[in-house]
């Protein structure tokens, strides 16, 4: 009997470590978190890697080029615009050397004097913009008003003074002489005096100069367009 129940336990134990032996034969596989890490992934190819390059490079090449074509309009224009300033300065800039002929001036005369000494009595009147005297003057209006008290007609402005009377080389200058300069070298006419003798001149400048002598120094010889005889 004994043994009878020993055998009984056994096989009810071996029965049932066959039953959960067979159990875990037919559970599904559960794929662990890293199952399949690896699998199917496709590394970039060269290929792929060299296409990711050089669409950098070719942006970075258009932006550079952008650049540069910018920098190169830049420097056109601004070349462009030194050019045309230039070409305006050489269009203003005239060359008095051959207008007139000091060949042949006429003799200096009594009333030159007057005009110069005139001119040398009026030495420290103001100026006045559109001024014709006798106490105001500007700067054309003073050579204006010295040869119209000394009866000599002569244009108003700079732009006629310079053609009035008989040209005169500056190393025949007499007393009463018109001098005519212009503000820049080369410049058009702008500026009347007259000479004084001595190798100076009486003008009247502007407000803070009023009328005053001058020597004709290298600034004015440079500015220099002609002297007129008009006397």
């Amino acid at each position: 009997m004994r043994y009878a129940k020993v055998i009984s336990v056994l096989l009810a134990i071996f029965m049932t470590a066959a039953v959960i032996a067979g159990c875990k034969k037919n559970e599904p596989t559960t794929p662990s978190p890293n199952a399949g890490a690896g699998r199917n992934v496709t590394a970039p190819s060269a290929d792929a890697t060299d296409d990711v390059s050089s669409e950098s490079d070719t942006e970075t090449k258009s932006e550079t080029e952008t650049e540069t074509e910018k920098e190169t309009e830049t420097e056109t224009e601004t070349e462009t615009e030194t050019e045309t300033e230039t070409e305006e300065v050489t269009e203003e800039t005239v060359d008095y050397s051959d207008m007139f002929d000091t060949s042949n001036p006429p003799a200096p005369t009594a009333t030159g004097e007057a005009v110069a000494a005139l001119a040398t009595q009026l030495i420290g009147t103001t100026f006045l913009l559109g001024g014709e005297g006798p106490d105001q003057f500007d700067n054309s209006g003073f050579v204006y008003y010295c040869c119209k008290e000394n009866g000599i007609a002569v244009p108003r402005l700079a732009s006629g003074m310079m053609y009035a009377g008989h040209a005169v080389a500056l190393s025949d200058l007499a007393p009463g002489d018109i001098l005519v300069f212009s503000a820049e070298v080369g410049g058009a006419a702008s500026f009347e005096a007259v000479y004084v003798g001595n190798y100076s001149f009486v003008a009247c400048f502007k407000p803070e100069r009023p009328t005053n002598i001058q020597s004709i120094d290298e600034y004015w010889s440079a500015r220099f367009i002609t002297a007129r005889r008009v006397g």
